[in-house]
C-alpha cells in the first residue's frame, strides 16, 4: 500500500508540473451506509491535492589528487578535505593521461571518525578492473566522515595519475 502511494505522489506532482488539475471523481474507499438523517453534515469527498518536497541534500565533490608520479613499487596517501557526514557512498574517480596505464595500480580507500586513533582500510580498488587502461572509477560505503585515499604502484615503470576526485551526496 505504502509503494502504491509513493507512486500516486510521484504522479500527482507530475501531473500537477504539467498543469493539470487532480480531483477525485469517485472516493478510493467505498461510501459509509449514512443513517436517514438531515442533520448530518456534508463532507466533501475529493482528493486532497499533494504539494512537492524538497529534501535538503549537500553535494561534496573534491579534487582528491592531482598530477602525481609514482616510481614503481611507491605510494602516496591523499587525505581529503570534506566532511562525509551524512553520506551513504562516495564515487571515486581516477584519470590518467591516453599513454599510462593503471592496471598496475591499486588503491586503498581508508576512513576515519572524530576521535579516533587512526584511519582504517573500508575497499580496495584494483586498477585491473578499470574499464580503460587509463580511467576508471568505483563507487563505495562510507565507513566514516573523513576520507583518505592512497594509491599504490605495483608495476615496474613509473605511473603519471592526472586526478583522482570524489563526489557524494550528505542527506
Amino acid at each position: 500500500m505504502q509503494i502504491q502511494r509513493t507512486r500516486f505522489q510521484v504522479l500527482s506532482v507530475a501531473l500537477l508540473a504539467l498543469g493539470m488539475n487532480l480531483r477525485a471523481e469517485e472516493p478510493a474507499a467505498p461510501r459509509k451506509k449514512e443513517a436517514a438523517s438531515s442533520a448530518a453534515p456534508k463532507v466533501s469527498l475529493s482528493a486532497k491535492l499533494l504539494s512537492p518536497k524538497a529534501i535538503a541534500s549537500t553535494t561534496i565533490f573534491e579534487l582528491v589528487a592531482q598530477n602525481v608520479t609514482l616510481q614503481p613499487g611507491g605510494s602516496q596517501q591523499f587525505y581529503t578535505q570534506s566532511d562525509y557526514t551524512g553520506v551513504d557512498k562516495v564515487a571515486l574517480g581516477f584519470y590518467a593521461a591516453t599513454d599510462q596505464d593503471l592496471s598496475a595500480t591499486n588503491y586503498l580507500v581508508w576512513w576515519a571518525i572524530p576521535g579516533a586513533s587512526s584511519y582504517v582500510v573500508g575497499n580496495y580498488v584494483p586498477g585491473n578492473t578499470f574499464p580503460f587502461l587509463n580511467t576508471g572509477g568505483v563507487q563505495l560505503a562510507t565507513f566514516g566522515n573523513q576520507l583518505m585515499v592512497e594509491m599504490r604502484n605495483n608495476g615496474t615503470k613509473p605511473v603519471t595519475i592526472t586526478q583522482i576526485t570524489a563526489y557524494a551526496i550528505a542527506r
